[in-house]
């Protein structure tokens, strides 16, 4: 993805008030109703996907109508709330979830072309530096100090910044 820049949004100062605003009202409406679960809950928990929806509600449906047969920890109308959060949290988790998709695809387009960039500033830099233009040196030192120390990761910023 060299040389095409796909990302150029510039100045958003009046939008991005009123997108955090709302933003602000998603987190105070969606706060009170969400729970945080740790990594290793959110593996051992059995999942409901979408396939699994159908037997949940087909389940509850046989329960309901057959109250004998429900063991006395299994409160039906609780089912029936969770049944109902899902169907309500998916209608807004896949837009919000393809939204965040996005913001984080263009975060790392525009970082990478900016990177990109850099690098290739600094492959210039370094290639003036040694025909001794003035002001190289120092510019391509001071850059030069901003990488990992690591003789193999240094290798490799260096080649890239020769090749972009």
């Amino acid at each position: 993805m060299t040389g095409t820049n796909q990302v150029s949004i510039g100045n958003i100062e009046d939008d991005l008030k009123v997108i955090q605003d709302a933003m602000s009202v998603l987190e105070q409406k969606l706060k009170p109703l969400l729970v945080k679960i740790s990594a290793s809950e959110r593996q051992e928990l059995p999942k409901m996907g979408a396939k699994t929806l159908s037997f949940v509600i087909k389940a509850t449906e046989y329960a309901e109508n057959n109250p004998s047969l429900v063991p006395q920890f299994i409160d039906l109308k609780e089912v029936r709330k969770d049944i109902s959060a899902v169907s309500t949290l998916r209608m807004l988790a896949g837009p919000l979830q393809s939204l965040s998709d996005m913001l984080n695809d263009t975060m790392l387009l525009a970082g990478s072309e900016a990177y990109s960039a850099a690098l290739a500033f600094y492959g210039s830099v370094k290639y003036a530096a040694r025909l001794n233009q003035p002001a190289a040196e120092v510019i391509y030192n001071d850059l030069k100090s901003q990488f990992p120390r690591s003789s193999g990761k240094k290798e490799e910023i260096e080649k890239a910044a020769v090749t972009v």
